[in-house]
């Protein structure tokens, strides 16, 4: 008799060559900026654009300068301590934001957002949540955890 899965959490992407678009929401003080993001574990730090920035209430320059080398030459970005939020994760974090507007999409990197998430017990399967291995079913790649609430959560990619 097969068996049949549930899961509290459920997040269908489009299978797109422009990467996995993931709901974020940053935070600060007692502003809150619902937007998206592409997870890109190649790039890493958290980068957004100008504009979420402003709309956090931060002044931009004042934060950390941090150059960022790109395909089309050098990001100007400043670093400040903001809460972020993708899916039922949540966790304080250092995210760049651009120094001029018009950045045409915002990226969730290694630091600030895929390493903050290390310390949580992840899996190749949801009977198997703490193995520390990642599937590769289907020729693609899938990993599973439990969030802060205990709600399994499934990330795949496509094979």
């Amino acid at each position: 008799m097969p068996t049949q899965l549930r899961f509290d959490v459920t997040f269908v992407y489009p299978d797109r060559a422009e990467g996995i678009t993931i709901p974020t929401v940053l935070s600060f003080g007692d502003r809150i900026v619902n937007t998206f993001a592409k997870a890109d574990p190649g790039v890493e730090c958290c980068v957004f654009s100008r504009e979420i920035g402003e709309k956090l209430g931060l002044d931009i320059e004042r934060g950390i300068h941090q150059p960022m080398g790109s395909l089309t030459g050098t990001l100007d970005t400043f670093g400040h301590e903001v809460t972020i939020q993708t899916f039922d994760l949540t966790f304080q974090s250092i995210i760049y934001f651009a120094k001029y507007p018009g950045l045409p999409r915002n990226l969730l990197g290694r630091i600030g957002w895929l390493r903050q998430a290390e310390d949580i017990p992840y899996g190749s399967g949801p009977y198997s949540l703490e193995d520390r291995k990642i599937n590769r079913r289907g020729g693609g790649r899938g990993v599973y955890f439990r969030d802060p609430n205990g709600h399994v959560l499934e990330l795949l990619t496509a094979g």
